[in-house]
């Protein structure tokens, strides 16, 4: 297994309906998690990085709180095949195991809207698309490295884990 610890405990309710765009009443704190933690998670490189990344997956999971993206599980894939050096078959077990925890389908509408928060904020299209799927998904946070901490896109944060 990737990471066991992070598979969620309890029922896919929210998952359904998020993942098929419907709007629904967020019920507890959502925490959308950008691709860099969860390369951080299984990357040997940067330990102490690692067992940040880890213990923000292992808490966000066990609360039913992570929500992530399948933009956010490609990349993963590709960054942790070619650039962490996973092999295919456990980077492909991480990605089966990240997608249980709440996953946004990239929709055209989110895709819509990416576009026009890169044109009006300024971001590389990949980081719109992601703060777009966290926005849609009612998350308070985005836990993210490469974002700027504390920039506010309606009610989502920016919050770098990593930083002292």
């Amino acid at each position: 297994m990737c990471l066991p610890r992070w598979m969620p405990t309890g029922p896919p309710s929210a998952k359904a309906g998020a993942a098929n765009g419907a709007e629904r009443m967020p019920t507890m704190a959502r925490v959308f998690v950008d691709t860099n933690v969860f390369i951080y998670a299984v990357d040997s490189g940067e330990p102490e990085k690692r067992d940040i990344a880890r213990a923000s997956l292992d808490e966000l999971a066990a609360a039913g709180e992570l929500v992530t993206s399948t933009q956010v599980l490609q990349e993963f894939y590709n960054i942790a095949v070619r650039k962490i050096g996973l092999r295919s078959v456990v980077a492909e077990r991480c990605v089966r195991e990240f997608a249980r925890n709440d996953t946004i389908q990239m929709s055209v509408e989110i895709i819509l809207a990416g576009i026009g928060l890169h044109r009006s904020a300024s971001l590389s299209i990949w980081d719109a698309f992601v703060i777009q799927a966290a926005i849609v998904s009612d998350c308070e946070q985005l836990l993210s490295e490469d974002l700027q901490h504390g920039r506010q896109f309606d009610q989502t944060v920016i919050l770098d884990p990593f930083r002292a």
